[in-house]
């Protein structure tokens, strides 16, 4: 009986490995694209008549720990 079932195993095993490489060895299509253009950032900003805006942070040692 265990040989009858090593045989099927085999007789299967052969048959479906085959297929199941065919079938995963399809042939992926490239597909190329333009990505957009970045847009234009300027370095300085513009001058307005309020004061410049600023941000504040801080980092408070505190044992193993660290606050920010």
């Amino acid at each position: 009986m265990d040989r009858m079932r090593n045989k099927l195993a085999i007789l299967l095993a052969g048959i479906w490995f085959p297929c199941l490489l065919v079938a995963g060895c399809q042939k992926e299509e490239i597909q190329s694209y333009l990505p957009p253009k970045p847009v234009e950032v300027k370095d300085v900003p513009e001058q307005r008549d309020g004061p410049r805006e600023r941000m504040l942070a801080a980092v408070i040692p505190h044992d193993d720990e660290n606050w920010f």
